[in-house]
Formats: C-alpha cells, structure tokens, sequence
C-alpha cells in the first residue's frame, strides 16, 4: 500500500542526523504514527484519521516530524472520504508545520501519498495514476540509499506500474527497491512480487517463480495475508503462461482464499469495503482458470463462493446484527461460509425440479490476451455445465439502455434490447435449457439491475414461455417450505402510509382495499397507523406482507435502504432482525428491487430491501427496479393472484407479466410489466 512505505520515516530521518527524539521525546508515540499508517494502507479510513488526529492533537509543537506525517495520514483520509472541504485546510497546516528534512525528502513523501490516492480513486474507474506513479520513480531517483529506505515498497510498486508501459527507469526503481526493502519482509515481499511480475512481464519465467517463491519464503510463518494473495495471484498467472492450466486454478484458488481469510477476519467497516472493491476480481480469474483447465463445476462453484464472500461481509456490516447472523444461511457471518466446492452445486441439482435450472453469470476480468467473457454455469438435476461467451463492449450500457426505454415506456427500443441481450445471456445455454420453464439466475455487476422479464427470444418476451427469479449465490443453501401447502396465508397490509413532508398516494389507498378483499389480511395498516414498529410487530405472526407506498434505495449504504413508513423508516439492517420468516413479500414501490449501485467493481454484492428480507427467511420478494408510478403500480397488482405468489412467486408473477404483456390484461405498456422482478431462495 502506498501511504504505508511513508513508514519509518522516524528512523530514516534519524540516520540523517535530524531526528529530536533523542533531544525531547515527542509527546505522541511513534507507535500511534505507524498505526495510523498501517490502518490507512490496510483501507481503515475512519480509524487512521481517528488515530491520527487524535495523536497531533497530543503532540508537542516541536514534534515537526511527527505532526507532518500524522497530517499526510489525514490528508488520505480526507480525500478517500471524500471530505473535500478537509483537503485544503489539511494540506495549508502541512506546509505551514516546515518539518526539518530535506526539501527533496518531503517532495518524494507527498509523491508517494499522492500516488496512493491516485492509485485508490483508478481502482474505483477514476483516471490513471500514471503521472503519480512517475513523479515517485523520478524523485526517488535522487535519493541515496539512506534516504529511501523507508520508502522502498513505496519505489517498487511504482517501478512495477510505470514499468509495465515499458519505463526502464521503473525497471531500475523495483531493483532497488528490492535490493533495500530489508526492514520488514512484508515491505521485501512486496517488492520481491515486484519483481516477480517484471520478470513475467519479460518472459523470464524461471527468475519470476524464483522471486514469487522467495516472496514466500521471506513471510514464512506470518499471516499477511494481503501479500499472500497477490503471491499467488501472480504465481496463478505465471502458471497459465506455461500453460499449466491446473496449476493455474490452484494457485488462484489460494489467492481466492487468502481474500476469505481477509473478509472473516475483517471488523473494521472501512477496510471491508476496500476488500469488497476487488473481491470478485479473484474469484473471477480463478472462475476463468477453472474452465480452462476444463473443471466446469468448480470454476463456477469458486465464483459464486466469492459473491457469498461478499453478500455475507455486506449483511454482517454493522455491529449490531453480529448476534443475528448465525440463525440463517444467508446471513451466516463470513468465517462460517466455508468453501465446498463443486459438492455444493451437486447439492443443489438435488433441491432442483425437473423444470428448474440455475443459472450463474460471471463477467470474468480480462484474459492475458486482454479479452472480456461472460462467464454462464447452468446448473440442472441432470448435468453441471458453464459456457464463455464474448463480452460486448456495450454489454454494460445495453442494460442501462434496456432500462431506460422500460422506465420511458418505448416498447419498441425494449424488443429490440431485450433480444441484443437474450442473444448474450440466453442464447448461448438455450441446448441446456430445454425444458426448463423456471430459471433461477445468480447475476453479477450489472445483471443485478436487468429487467429479466424484458429479455426476448425474437418471438416474445422470455416471461411468455419461463419464469425468472434473481437468486443469492448457488453455493447458499435453499430453504425447506416451512408451511402446509393447504394453509390460508396470514397477510399483513400496509399502505400509503402518511408522514410530514412526504406525498401521499392516495391511488394506492384505494389500491389497498381492493387487495384486501383479495388477501384478507390479519392485520391492514394504513395512514398514521402504518409505522415501522406497528409493522415489524405484525409481521411476528403473519406468512406475508403486501407493501404499497414510497420507499428508498441508498447505494452508498444499502442496509439503509428502508420502506417509508408514518414517522419512521423500516430499514433494511432491521428488515434483517424479523424473528419470523415469511413466505411472500410483495412490495409494490420505488426501487424496492434494486440491489446494485453499479461501482465499477467486481465486489458488487451490495443488497437492498429484497436481500434484506430473504436474509431474514423470506422465500421471495417482489419489488420494483426503479420508481414507478400509481397507475402501473395498480395495472400490475391487478393482474397478480396472490395466493400463487405464496405458493410460487416466480410463476406468479411471470403469468402477470405475460397477461400484461400480452394484452389480455388491462397495461399501459413495457413500464407496467417489465418493471417488477422477483428475488428467491
């Protein structure tokens, strides 16, 4: 990590015959310096800027040193939180604190602080660090060997960067950040795989598996985990060059479950969700690798084991849902998300009907030859198999585009998006889905906000002839019916709840009555009645809930997203908490089926109101991707039978679909059908 080879400047300074310490000991340990640093470079922003300012705030005015590498901590904290309006004054309070090094020094340590930004805001799709990266090579060129010592990790990852678009002098940069990164082994493992990869790079394989092994060797016994991933990350990729592609597998395998160990590991909420940024990156390339070497089960197994990885760091993301996270398999906390590999896809085939298939899609990171794949595993009671498919480039903005003509009603635009797509994620496995009139798809990215039932064969919507549900990772096991089939369902009503300061829609109050009389529900709230608490007591004795009313979406922290209630919210990470699992939720709302907040990343198991109530027993949600208005909200609902929805959401809800489609219901167009997706267990 950039920031942290800032470290040991103490001691660097102190071979230059400038440190104080040993003239007035600072007031604030170099202890809390070094641990801010490490949190920063670990992704802890809140704790590092916590530690950090509060170890200046105890500093002497004389501890120059200390304040100003207390100060860069902050600064990269500030700009990671995006606190833009703590930047500037941060970095005036910089310059003004004139510690006593070498103007040359301090250049090369804002160099490295700020590539390490740089290189944080082009993970999340930002511009290249390029230009960070060079300065740092150019200035700690200059140094002697004393000087940059303590910057050596800080050298060789941006020698490794700029050398990889062919700069010599970052060649020279890693061999002498390797030569000197001696004080600690995980700073000379890190430069050791530095070297590892440029040797790779220039086909020198041999020397390369000497420096990935000799990487190895240095940690020995200590954890790090993050060095021990992108070890055998690269020894991964060294192995598909040989062309051993199940030595591949294997390696990346390891690298796949050092990122486990991370995220069970793992408290702080920060460094979490700068796990959960590339978590899926691993797991991807060992997916690819897996089917290169022709493992078709386990290549899918470790990739949906990697979305569990995520979905379960997500819901165990607050601290107060740590003692409910043993009770359901979804929720389980990350630690107990063991990896079964291809046992668990053969477990599911069994839970499968004859009509069922479960499909899991991949968008695998690119290959060496720098080509994008879809990856689809189908997975039936007869067979295990998965295809690649070329990605097209405009796969990600199709469904954005195929959402859009949906939301603005273009039944034309929608027909002719919807078979682009169904030629990608349909077609391609159609041999294997014969006779499957029910699909339980795993997605990924941005599949996560397609509207399934929008697909299209040529001759009609795939909702015609299949029922589609959006499932949590095939690795996760499916839940037995916990109620007589025969049994009445006992509902719970809620709608067009009023609160101050939200718009009341009185369309879906009379929308309520009508559902009433179809449901029957042991318990009908509405209006001032229809709060969060009143809510959550009913559901302890219902087997269903019908929703009617605003609700919201919040991508930056799903588990807020919440039902708008009177005078409160029903939030997700309570959803979580429910005692009692539900059978059918139906929630008939803005954006009460999204579940993405499309990042840039392969971590994109973010969850939403649907995850929330499956994670708390729930066998399926109904909701809406986006915001809908009262009149297709009422079309749908009308066209809906609600005792099937307890029985079988997903071919409930496609036979709805399919009337609306059709015409043989009363629809406004694509916007009234299309909107609404199903979410399973």
């Amino acid at each position: 990590m950039g920031v942290r080879l800032m470290l040991a400047l103490i001691a660097a300074a102190a071979a230059m015959g400038m440190s104080r310490a040993a003239v007035a000991p600072p007031r604030t340990s170099l202890a809390d310096a070094v641990a801010a640093e490490e949190a920063l470079g670990e992704g802890r922003v809140r704790l590092a800027e916590t530690v950090a300012r509060r170890a200046r705030a105890r500093a002497g005015s004389r501890d120059d040193i200390l304040v100003a590498r207390l100060l860069r901590v902050e600064i990269a904290a500030a700009v990671e939180s995006d606190d833009t309006g703590a930047t500037p004054r941060l970095r005036e309070e910089l310059r003004a604190s004139e510690p006593r090094r070498p103007a040359s020094v301090e250049r090369a340590l804002d160099a490295v602080l700020d590539m390490h930004v740089a290189m944080h805001h082009e993970r999340r799709g930002g511009p290249s660090a390029m230009a960070e990266a060079s300065r740092v090579v150019e200035l700690t060129a200059a140094l002697d060997d004393a000087a940059v010592a303590p910057l050596a990790p800080g050298m060789c990852r941006a020698g490794a960067y700029v050398a990889r678009h062919g700069s010599e002098a970052g060649v020279r940069a890693v061999a002498r950040g390797t030569r000197l990164a001696s004080a600690r082994a995980v700073d000379t493992a890190k430069c050791l795989v530095a070297a590892g990869d440029l040797a790779r790079g220039d086909k020198q394989l041999d020397a390369a598996a000497g420096h990935y092994d000799a990487a190895l060797a240095v940690l020995g016994s200590r954890a790090a985990l993050r060095e021990r991933r992108e070890i055998w990350f690269s020894k991964a990729r060294l192995a598909e060059e040989r062309g051993d592609a199940r030595e591949a597998f294997a390696c990346a395998k390891k690298a796949a479950f050092a990122v486990d160990e991370l995220l069970a590991r793992e408290t702080d909420l920060d460094a979490r969700e700068a796990l959960l940024t590339g978590t899926l990156g691993y797991y991807g390339s060992a997916e690819r690798l897996g089917l290169d070497a022709g493992d078709d089960a386990e290549a899918i197994a470790i990739a949906e084991h990697g979305k569990g990885r995520a979905l379960a760091a997500v819901l165990a993301g607050t601290s107060t849902l740590a003692a409910t996270m043993e009770s359901h398999a979804l929720r389980a906390p990350t630690a107990a998300l063991g990896f079964e590999g291809a046992a668990a896809l053969r477990r599911l085939a069994t839970t499968l009907r004859n009509d069922e298939a479960a499909v899991a899609y991949t968008l695998l990171p690119a290959d060496r030859d720098g080509k994008l794949f879809v990856a689809i595993g189908v997975v039936t009671p007869e067979a295990i198999s998965a295809v690649r498919v070329p990605r097209p480039p405009s796969l990600t903005s199709d469904v954005r585009e195929l959402r859009r003509a949906v939301e603005r009603n273009d039944g034309d635009a929608a027909t002719s998006l919807g078979k682009k797509l169904h030629a990608v994620l349909l077609a391609p496995v159609e041999s294997r889905l014969r006779g499957k009139t029910r699909l339980l798809v795993s997605p990924h990215l941005s599949l996560h906000g397609l509207p399934w039932a929008a697909l299209h064969d040529g001759e009609r919507p795939v909702i015609a002839a299949r029922a589609v549900a959006r499932v949590p990772p095939l690795v996760l096991p499916r839940p037995e019916p916990r109620r007589a089939s025969d049994a009445p369902a006992r509902w719970v009503s809620v709608f067009d709840a009023a609160r101050d300061g939200v718009l009341p829609l009185p369309a879906l109050a009379a929308l309520g009555d009508r559902v009433d009389a179809a449901v029957t529900p042991v318990v009908a709230l509405r209006g001032r009645e229809a709060t969060a608490d009143r809510l959550a007591a009913a559901l302890e004795s219902a087997d269903a809930l019908v929703f009617g009313g605003h609700a919201h979406y919040e991508p930056r922290d799903p588990l807020r997203s919440a039902l708008l209630l009177a005078a409160s919210d029903l939030r997700a990470d309570r959803v979580i908490t429910l005692a009692r699992p539900l059978e059918a939720v139906v929630l008939v709302g803005c954006e009460t089926g999204r579940q993405w907040d499309e990042r840039p990343s392969y971590g994109d198991e973010t969850i939403g109101l649907p995850r929330a109530f499956l994670a708390a027993g729930a066998r399926s949600v109904v909701g809406s991707l986006w915001p809908i208005v009262d009149r297709d909200a009422e079309d749908f609902v009308h066209a809906v039978s609600f005792d099937d929805v307890v029985r079988d959401a997903p071919g409930a809800i496609a036979r709805a679909q399919a009337c609306l489609a059709e015409g043989r219901c009363a629809a406004r167009g694509v916007v009234t059908w299309a909107s609404f997706v199903v979410d399973a267990r």
